[in-house]
């Protein structure tokens, strides 16, 4: 497990030591949180001759992606460093790649209220570098999505409307997710798990908490787009067919095509798993599609 140290450098885990900055944020109860930021493509200087006027620049003239990453480990998982490259590459887009508190090196413990105001320390640190909400796109995997959802709401509230929230392998509450879950795909979660503490200790840390995403999109005013695998055995891909038809006040399509009207999107995918949906090809052009103007024709499937 990478320690705080190691953290601070992520030219370690592979993004390029003249494209991403370690950050340290604040959120208003005083917790410190450890994250990357990760230039847009197009600014990148192989001598490293950016200047901070250049990067405030980008925040006002490229998007910026906010990562909230799934339930276990921290930023320089893998999967999350590709994401953050993805993101970046792709969309060419600042990314602000942050750990929850309690997660790497961040401080304090984590809630889900604590979670929610990490995801306002990453929007209120894009603010401040001169972003604005019709730029900032929320994108949460797994864990995350009820981090953003929570988060969106929020923001739905105070009347800030953001460029998009992207689900990438949600589920549709807690609850829900414990009715469905099977262990490795195949056994329902009500079987005795004495014998799997992992697995039990895995589900605990989710029953304290809420995270209703189903509840939440209702009142989120921003796009919404969901993506997930077919082949997801830690969240079934039902989670967001459920959370697709639940939006019947919405104009819903999905993503292959939808146009750029829709306010709430779906891509499904066959091979993402759980983890690489968020940073296997097409999520990142489906973004692009979601966002643009370009026109596709629409139809609903669900």
């Amino acid at each position: 497990m990478a320690g705080s140290e190691t953290l601070s450098d992520p030219a370690a885990f592979g993004l390029s030591p003249f494209k991403t900055f370690n950050v340290r944020l604040n959120t208003v109860d005083r917790e410190r949180l450890g994250s990357w930021h990760v230039l847009p493509d197009s600014l990148v200087s192989m001598d490293g001759s950016v200047s901070e006027r250049e990067i405030d620049n980008t925040f006002k003239t490229h998007p910026t992606v906010i990562f909230a990453h799934g339930n276990a480990a921290t930023r320089a998982m893998s999967g999350r460093v590709a994401t953050a490259a993805v993101m970046s590459n792709k969309l060419d887009a600042n990314v602000i790649s942050f750990d929850y508190r309690g997660f790497g090196d961040s401080s304090g413990l984590p809630s889900e209220k604590g979670l929610t105001l990490d995801a306002q320390a990453a929007y209120d640190y894009a603010i401040s570098r001169g972003a604005t909400p019709d730029k900032i796109i929320l994108l949460g995997q797994s864990l995350g999505t009820g981090v953003v959802t929570n988060f969106a709401r929020k923001l739905s509230s105070q009347g800030i409307e953001i460029r998009a929230v992207v689900l990438a392998a949600p589920f549709s509450s807690v609850t829900k997710l414990l009715e469905t879950y099977k262990i490795g795909g195949l056994f329902p979660l009500f079987s005795p798990l004495r014998s799997l503490p992992q697995i039990r200790e895995y589900l605990f840390t989710f029953l304290r908490h809420k995270y209703d995403t189903g509840d939440n999109l209702h009142a989120i005013s921003s796009p919404v787009l969901i993506a997930h695998s077919v082949d997801d055995i830690e969240i079934p891909v039902e989670h967001s067919i459920s959370l697709f038809k639940s939006q019947v006040s919405h104009k819903w399509g999905v993503l292959e095509y939808t146009d750029a009207s829709a306010q709430r999107g779906l891509l499904l995918t066959q091979k993402g798993g759980h983890n690489a949906v968020v940073w296997s090809e097409g999520l990142a052009e489906t973004m692009l599609m979601f966002m643009s103007n370009s026109g596709h024709a629409y139809d609903a499937h669900y």
